[in-house]
């Protein structure tokens, strides 16, 4: 399996990317408003992949809203791009604005694409893991792919912002290893920036990507 095949696969079974270094050993503790956040978001986004109620376009948009909501964007953007790039990006914001823009509608399609095996299943916590108490939490949830009866263990981290949560990270067992998600995406993507930070040659990339994975979900979920 290529490097670019594995990173999509993990950056969207789990609906959210980011900003996380590896999960260090910490004792268990629940933090309810954290699981909270991650029950209510994560589940509202599967109902909104199951609604065939609404037409494409509105379920798209619908489903957008509800990731801008669930994860932290802005900073999962920056983070993937590694030290390099990121740097390139605050010395040009003409180029970070359309990078942004770039990486978001990437997110929205690759989630989209990805997560319509779970559409319709119900997500739930099973227990959270302060590494900062009230403001840096590990969320475990398990979700049933359809056709399936046995749970997959996905693990979120969420941190505050603000008054509200937002995931910066998750990780699930592919291949029998478990996998940060940012943190391969930011490998993935450093490769492709290369020592010259890149970054107009990434955005061809995942415009590419971004335009193919659109073309499969028409084609399975009908434009209607």
């Amino acid at each position: 399996m290529n490097a670019a095949r594995l990173s999509r696969r993990a950056f969207a079974a789990t609906a959210l990317v980011s900003i996380a270094a590896a999960l260090a050993p910490a004792p268990a503790l629940a933090d309810a408003s954290a699981e909270q956040f991650v029950a209510q978001r994560g589940n509202a986004a599967l109902a909104t992949l199951a609604d065939r109620g609404v037409t494409a376009n509105a379920r798209q948009a619908q489903f957008r809203a509800l990731m801008l909501q669930l994860a932290d964007v802005p900073s999962i953007s920056a983070y993937v791009l590694g030290r390099n790039g990121s740097a390139r990006l605050r010395a040009d914001p003409a180029l970070n604005a359309e990078w942004q823009a770039a990486f978001i509608d990437y997110c929205v399609a690759v989630y989209e694409d990805q997560l319509e095996q779970f559409r319709g299943n119900e997500m739930k916590v099973t227990r959270s893991t302060d590494k900062i108490p009230g403001r840096d939490v590990i969320v475990e949830t398990q979700i049933v792919p359809r056709g399936r009866t046995s749970p997959m263990t996905v693990e979120w981290r969420v941190v505050k912002r603000g008054a509200d949560w937002k995931v910066v990270d998750a990780s699930l067992v592919i291949d029998d290893s478990r996998i940060w998600l940012a943190q391969r995406q930011r490998a993935d993507f450093e490769a492709t920036l290369g020592t010259r930070a890149d970054v107009p040659a990434l955005l061809r990339l995942i415009r590419q990507q971004t335009a193919t994975m659109r073309s499969r979900i028409a084609a399975r979920t009908g434009r209607g």
